[in-house]
């Protein structure tokens, strides 16, 4: 849902702190090649619609992948961009057109070292409630 998207990306680039820390910049989907790390990419896991019998909402489960480089040595760089990151979305409001937002809620995370990449990853997912206008 690319107003979802643009919503996050937007209350993304308004945190001077989490931009300049996370060099890499936000992307959704995939993430281009050669792309200086730290950066986070942003998928959509799933969407259902939530009907009552007189409001339209909808809940999405939205995921942000933190990498960082093996040079890094520690977890440190995605350990801070996601308290950065969490301190920004963690039940914060959003500006979604055509939508009130309702509530966004983080749901798992979970910080490993993948060996097959030699990449840091930080994953951490969010429940995305929003209302029809």
């Amino acid at each position: 849902m690319k107003v979802l998207f643009d919503a996050i990306m937007t209350k993304y680039l308004a945190s001077t702190t989490l931009v300049a820390a996370n060099k890499g910049g936000l992307h959704r989907g995939r993430v281009p090649d050669r792309t200086k790390t730290p950066y986070i990419s942003m998928d959509l896991l799933d969407g259902r619609p939530e009907d009552t019998f007189s409001e339209y909402a909808e809940t999405y489960n939205i995921q942000f992948n933190i990498v960082d480089s093996p040079e890094s040595q520690t977890d440190d760089t995605v350990d801070s961009i996601f308290t950065l990151l969490t301190a920004l979305f963690d039940y914060c409001s959003l500006t979604i057109s055509g939508y009130t937002h309702v509530i966004m809620r983080r749901t798992f995370s979970n910080c490993f070292y993948d060996t097959e990449n030699t990449l840091w990853q930080y994953i951490v997912q969010y429940e995305v409630m929003m209302q029809k206008t």
